[in-house]
């Protein structure tokens, strides 16, 4: 997927359109529906890593000075559970890998071939190798320092903000 400005623009656009509004934040219009498309769609994009630029962090930072609450709300929870969401994403992935690693097909009850031995040999090679790596993330994780890991960022779309203390302010 290429991140393209013309689609940022678009859904910036969007996002401020709302905030033209009476400020009731009850109506459907097309405006104040297209806007909660786009912080969906925007949140969505920087959760799976596609969009994790400036430009689409502020992007949200107009969305929560929208006069429409579901965009307001919607923008304000990216910001406060953003990395909870990437994190889980993470440990998803990993556990799915892990759990891929993990099977192996013995072919129990069928003709044990040259061809089978070699896939099932593969299959027990590639389980040990993830095993290991698991154990050397693990013992990176968890050794004196916590690794790299640890040392990240707790709101990594807050600190991508211009002014977060005006965002917050506003």
């Amino acid at each position: 997927i290429v991140s393209s400005p013309a689609l940022q623009q678009q859904a910036a656009a969007a996002a401020s359109a709302s905030s033209n509004g009476d400020g009731s934040g009850s109506t459907d219009s097309p405006a104040d529906v297209a806007a909660r498309r786009a912080t969906d769609m925007v949140a969505e994009l920087y959760r799976r890593g596609v969009w994790t630029d400036e430009r689409t962090v502020a992007i949200m930072a107009s969305a929560v000075q929208s006069a429409n609450s579901h965009v307001m709300a919607r923008s304000i929870r990216f910001f406060l559970g953003i990395e909870e969401k990437m994190a889980e994403d993470k440990a998803r992935e990993e556990s799915d890998e892990w759990s891929a690693a993990n099977t192996i097909e013995l072919h129990l009850h069928s003709k044990k071939t040259s061809k089978k031995k070699h896939k099932i040999g593969k299959q027990i090679k590639e389980r040990k190798k993830a095993q290991h790596r698991r154990e050397q993330e693990e013992d990176m994780f968890y050794g004196p320092d916590r690794g790299v890991e640890h040392s990240k960022k707790l709101y990594p779309a807050i600190e991508m903000l211009n002014d977060p203390q005006g965002l917050a302010e506003g």
